[in-house]
């Protein structure tokens, strides 16, 4: 069976998104269930990888994943057992097509986990921070672009605030000389928030 950590990922014309934070399948998760492990007909499930967290109104949202949802498959391709980079394979995927998504659910009455599947239209992938512009600041020295849903699910910081992401900080300026670094959410100056 094909895994998506072997297959070639290109990003599609028209990429997808799904909107997810995501985690490796560890037995540091199965602790969270009295150290029960995923199982499919009976035999433990070594691969996939863990949702740790949802972005509001993404396409995990609107079809109902919810955090620690297993995805041991997507379109009959295997996720792999690390860290996965989900999103590419997602972004490789043409929005406007179908996809099945294979995941398996913790069921605290039965005390084992379930197969489930969604099957859903996948959504145009909004803009990436890569492709927004970016603002630069010779005065204070750094570099900003809008807080988009990649950098949320980066800093995993999924709520729906508005601000900007400092991509660079120089040293000598005044958010360098704070100790505030690249990578540094901002969402409020003197108590006013900053949009996107």
């Amino acid at each position: 069976k094909k895994t998506a950590a072997k297959t070639e990922l290109k990003p599609s014309d028209k990429p997808a998104w799904f909107g997810a934070v995501i985690s490796a399948n560890s037995s540091r998760v199965y602790s969270c269930y009295g150290g029960r492990k995923p199982k499919l007909d009976g035999k433990a499930v070594t691969w996939g990888a863990f949702v740790s967290g949802v972005l509001p109104g993404s396409p995990a949202a609107e079809n109902g994943f919810r955090t620690m949802d297993l995805i041991i498959e997507v379109n009959g391709v295997r996720v792999a057992n690390e860290y996965a980079d989900l999103e590419a394979f997602f972004a490789s995927l043409e929005a406007g097509k179908e996809v099945k998504v294979k995941f398996l659910r913790y069921n605290p009455q039965a005390k084992e986990w379930d197969l489930k599947e969604r099957r859903f239209t996948l959504s145009p992938r909004p803009p990436v921070s890569s492709e927004s512009e970016t603002y630069k600041d010779d005065f204070f020295k750094i570099e900003v672009c809008p807080f988009t849903w990649d950098l949320r699910i980066k800093t995993v910081i999924l709520d729906a605030y508005d601000g900007v992401y400092l991509k660079k900080v120089e040293e000598g300026g005044a958010f360098g000389l704070f100790g505030i670094e690249s990578g540094t959410v901002v969402l409020r100056v003197n108590g006013t928030d900053t949009p996107d």
